[in-house]
C-alpha cells in the first residue's frame, strides 16, 4: 500500500505542476456580482466524509483534502490559487488555458507507465462542463480515463473547475462500475458549493488558500489502510 501512496502522489506533483505552468498565462476572469467567493473546509460533502487532508509546503500548490464514502470509495479535492493573481484574462483566454492543462496531463500519459504507475491508460471521455447562473465556478471539464495498474482495470475521473483567483480539482480512482461513477459525479457536482460562499468584499485567491490551510476541521478515523 505504501507503493500505491506513492505512485498517488507522484502522479498528484506531476499533473499539478503542469497547471501551474499552464495557469502562469492567465489571470482571474471577472467576478459576478460585488463580492467575492471564500473558500471553506467541511468535515462532509453528502455521503463522503473528510478522512486526510495534506497542506503543501509550497502554498501556491495549494491544500489536498480526502473524502470517503462508508464503503470506501474516495475522492482527492485540491484547492489552489493560480499563478495568475491581479492580472487579465478573460472567459476565451481560461478556456484556453483549460485546454492547454487537459493536452498537457493526456501527453505525460507515456511518461506515467514508463515510470511503472500504471500498465495502460486511456481516454475515453472529455467534455466541457457548463454551469448554472447560480454555479460560483465559471468554466469545468470532465475527463474519464480507462487505465489499468497491475494487470487491474480501473477508470479514473478528473474534474476541473476555474473559479475567481483560484481553481478546485476533483480526482477519483475506482473500480470500473458506472453505480461508482454516478457517485463521483455527484460529489464532484456537490463539491464546489459546499467548499465555496459568497462573500461582500473580494477576496483574493492567496487569501482564500491562507485561511483554509489555517482552518483544520476535526477529522473521521480514516479507513484507508
Amino acid at each position: 500500500m505504501r507503493k500505491t501512496t506513492s505512485v498517488r502522489s507522484a502522479l498528484t506533483a506531476i499533473a499539478t505542476s503542469l497547471l501551474l505552468l499552464d495557469l502562469s498565462a492567465c489571470a482571474s476572469v471577472p467576478k459576478r456580482g460585488s463580492g467575492g467567493i471564500a473558500l471553506r473546509v467541511p468535515d462532509s460533502i453528502g455521503v463522503f466524509a473528510l478522512i486526510k487532508r495534506h497542506d503543501y509546503p509550497d502554498a501556491a500548490l495549494g491544500v489536498q483534502l480526502r473524502y470517503q464514502r462508508a464503503d470506501s470509495l474516495w475522492a482527492d479535492v485540491f484547492l489552489y490559487p493560480g499563478a495568475d493573481l491581479g492580472k487579465k484574462c478573460n472567459l476565451e483566454c481560461a478556456r484556453k488555458v483549460l485546454e492547454r492543462e487537459g493536452a498537457g496531463f493526456i501527453a505525460s500519459f507515456p511518461e506515467y507507465i514508463r515510470r511503472g504507475y500504471m500498465d495502460t491508460i486511456a481516454v475515453t471521455s472529455d467534455r466541457n462542463l457548463k454551469p448554472s447562473s447560480d454555479d460560483q465556478w465559471r468554466l469545468g471539464r470532465h475527463l474519464r480515463f480507462d487505465q489499468r495498474s497491475r494487470g487491474q482495470p480501473r477508470w479514473s475521473d478528473l474534474y476541473l473547475y476555474y473559479l475567481p483567483g483560484y481553481r478546485i480539482k476533483v480526482r477519483a480512482t475506482y473500480a470500473p462500475d458506472s453505480l461508482f461513477a454516478g457517485y463521483i459525479a455527484a460529489f464532484a457536482t456537490a463539491a464546489v458549493p459546499a467548499l465555496t460562499e459568497r462573500k461582500a468584499a473580494t477576496v483574493s485567491g492567496a487569501q482564500n488558500l491562507a485561511s483554509v490551510r489555517e482552518y483544520r476541521p476535526p477529522l473521521v478515523p480514516s479507513r484507508v489502510p
